[in-house]
Parts: structure tokens; C-alpha cells; sequence
């Protein structure tokens, strides 16, 4: 190859790679720091908000730790 070739070739990965990252960050901004509005079906009737609405507390403080650090034990694997 020669050295115009690779530097065509090298641009082009550069580009991809960028593109890639591009799109993968706004990805995850999107997923991660939006808030989306619960759809129309949750808040339906009460059965339904009960079992899949939201609780309210991913505005303050999320969910606490201590949920996520038993929630292993109290419904194991197997």
C-alpha cells in the first residue's frame, strides 16, 4: 500500500470511530440523564400504577443503595 492509501484508510476509521462515539454518548445521555414521561398505559388504572408506576424518588435521591445491596439475598439466583 501506499502512504496516500493508508492515510485515506486511517481518516476513515478515524471518522467511524468518532461517528461511533458520537452517537453512543448521545445514546447515553438520552438513556441516562432524560427524564421520559411515564407512557400512557402505567397510568391507565390503579392496578397498573400500583404494579409499573413510578415511586417519585428518582428526582431527589434515586434508589438508595441499601435496596440494591439485599435485593442479591432476598431473591437469589437459584
Amino acid at each position: 500500500m501506499s502512504m496516500r492509501s493508508c492515510r485515506t484508510w486511517f481518516r476513515a476509521i478515524g471518522v467511524v470511530i468518532i461517528v461511533a462515539v458520537v452517537i453512543g454518548g448521545w445514546i447515553a445521555w438520552d438513556r441516562g440523564f432524560r427524564e421520559h414521561p411515564q407512557p400512557d398505559w402505567v397510568t391507565a388504572d390503579f392496578e397498573t400504577r400500583f404494579k409499573y408506576g413510578s415511586i417519585g424518588a428518582e428526582h431527589d435521591a434515586g434508589i438508595p443503595y441499601w435496596i440494591f445491596y439485599v435485593l442479591p439475598r432476598v431473591f437469589p439466583k437459584s
